[in-house]
């Protein structure tokens, strides 16, 4: 399992976009599933975003 963790400061950089794309990329070439921690306060923002750029269920979002 492929897990990347976000602050809420950081969840809509560019650095944190390509690091998702990389992570995407790996996890669809290998049929994997990864997981973005972050913050309770920006979950549903970053189940947004996810779904919007990558539009798969490849990266699930969880929150801490």
């Amino acid at each position: 399992m492929f897990v990347e963790g976000e602050i809420e400061a950081t969840l809509q950089s560019h650095h944190t976009l390509e690091q998702l794309e990389i992570m995407h990329a790996y996890l669809s070439n290998r049929k994997r599933r990864g997981v973005l921690l972050v913050p309770r306060t920006v979950a549903k923002e970053a189940r947004f975003l996810i779904d919007s750029v990558f539009g798969d269920k490849r990266i699930s979002v969880d929150s801490i």
